[in-house]
């Protein structure tokens, strides 16, 4: 099942980014600008599996770790342990610094309570970006679906993709417009495969913050209580309730 890896490490597999560069070269622009040299506790190249190095993100919910990933084909899969996208802005400069394409992968169940007070608000985005494309322009080619306070807005940048269902971008439900389907068919094609185990190599970078005495985060488990991840979910749907 291609989006096993997904279900089984929410929600660091939420965000997801991707750089057309080595996980070397991305460490040394992500380390500085993220973790400055005073709070470094190391930089560690390891081999495990994509399995392990998540596994291994735990505890999730401090921005403490970095785990950056190559992929058969060369390019940088980033991950960290933060609760929220912060992934997307580090890879956008990392890109933007080394002068490569940048891809940028969301997807985020909408588990909101009726009382907004626990779980997450649903989005779904593909972005691709090139040295033509800095982050303070649209992509070279995206597609958002996001739950901005309970309305649901469909947006879609860029040059036209021959592999693109254009058919769906006209369903009267929003949500109908960029489905799962579709994200995991778009990322393969643009050879950027983020749930498919057999893209990554077991060999990593984990970029590590010191940890204060006072800094604690949550299990796997416990961000699933946390932010509502529950079965329907788990199927990949994007709940309108």
């Amino acid at each position: 099942m291609i989006m096993d890896l997904y279900y089984k490490y929410q929600p660091i597999t939420w965000y997801i980014g991707v750089i057309e560069a080595s996980p070397k070269s991305v460490a040394e622009i992500v380390q500085p600008k993220y973790i400055p040299n005073d709070k470094l506790g190391g930089i560690y190249q390891e081999k495990k599996s994509i399995d392990e190095g998540l596994l291994n993100l735990e505890p999730i919910g401090c921005l403490t770790k970095f785990l950056l990933f190559e992929t058969k084909d060369g390019k940088t899969v980033l991950f960290n342990n933060f609760l929220s996208g912060a992934v997307e802005l580090p890879t956008w400069r990392a890109a933007e610094d080394l002068g490569v394409a940048g891809y940028y992968v969301c997807n985020i169940p909408n588990t909101i309570s009726k009382d907004q007070r626990s779980g997450a608000w649903g989005a779904r985005v593909l972005e691709y970006r090139t040295r033509k494309t800095p982050y303070n322009k649209d992509p070279v080619f995206g597609v958002q679906l996001i739950n901005d306070a309970g309305r649901w807005c469909f947006y879609r940048f860029g040059e036209k993709q021959p592999f693109e269902n254009e058919k769906a971008y006209k369903s009267y439900r929003k949500t109908d417009r960029f489905t799962v389907e579709m994200l995991v068919s778009y990322c393969q094609e643009l050879d950027v495969p983020v749930y498919d185990r057999n893209w990554y190599t077991d060999n990593a970078i984990v970029i590590e913050q010191h940890l204060k005495p006072n800094k604690s985060g949550i299990s796997y488990q416990e961000a699933a209580i946390k932010l509502r991840i529950g079965q329907d979910n788990r199927q990949g749907q994007l709940s309108t309730k």
